[in-house]
């Protein structure tokens, strides 16, 4: 096998986790910026910004309320006097002092927080400052485009391209038949090559080919390479392409 000629191929891109994935952020950048203005009502006579520092505050923070309180003291001159000289501790200062009516932010942290733990979504919250500018939360191009990366796969050797190329054909043979009116997906073939192969729709309804199909509404369906189909490492393709295909 010539190693030095080899082309990777596009096989696919697994576009339902790219969704899910991009909706997650999209999610996220909304709702931080909808604490960050709730944060700035609640701290407007103070210089204290929702910065991505504050978020990874909050994400630690077992106790909201006590954060938020925390900061009011720490921001407020004569407070802030009180919390450093030692004269009281803190949490008794916490007891006796009149705050603001924190409880708006706090049930949006909290929920933000909740949804962070459904999701999972804590530890990309590590590139916390790549969507924070210019003194907001944005979704960038940039990630976009990675997060398409991520998820978009390519072969890895030759016999991996032959492979593809098997179910490409596969897949036009198909396509050429459900364009007449046919109706196979990747379900209907037997397994395991099914498992190589799923099904998206197509560019025209059954109503379009004319075929005098009775669901004239449906799509026809398209068949195309699955993204994942070399991730198994016991690939029965992959073992019949290797023992009987000779790869320069």
């Amino acid at each position: 096998m010539n190693k030095e000629n080899f082309t990777p191929q596009l096989i696919g891109r697994n576009y339902e986790a790219i969704e899910k994935e991009t909706d997650n952020w999209q999610y996220a950048v909304q709702q931080l910026n909808s604490i960050a203005r709730e944060w700035q009502n609640q701290f407007a006579e103070f210089d204290v910004p929702f910065t991505p520092d504050r978020v990874n505050e909050i994400l630690v923070a077992k106790d909201i309320g006590y954060l938020l309180k925390s900061i009011f003291i720490e921001n407020e001159p004569e407070l802030a006097k009180l919390a450093t000289s030692n004269r009281i501790k803190r949490t008794k200062l916490i007891e006796i002092t009149d705050f603001p009516d924190f409880d708006s932010l706090k049930n949006e942290i909290i929920s933000f927080k909740i949804w962070v733990d459904r999701t999972r979504m804590e530890g990309r919250l590590n590139q916390i400052d790549t969507i924070y500018q210019d003194g907001k939360f944005v979704f960038p191009d940039e990630m976009k485009k990675s997060i398409e990366e991520n998820h978009t796969w390519y072969t890895r050797d030759e016999t991996e391209n032959a492979a593809l190329k098997i179910v490409q054909d596969v897949c036009s043979a198909f396509n050429r038949y459900n364009e007449l009116g046919g109706d196979v997906n990747s379900r209907d073939l037997p397994r395991p090559f099914g498992d190589y192969i799923t099904t998206v729709k197509g560019d025209k309804t059954f109503g379009e080919l004319n075929s005098g199909a009775s669901e004239s509404r449906y799509f026809v369906p398209k068949l195309i390479p699955h993204w994942g189909m070399f991730k198994s490492d016991k690939n029965t393709l992959l073992n019949l392409v290797s023992a009987n295909y000779f790869i320069d």
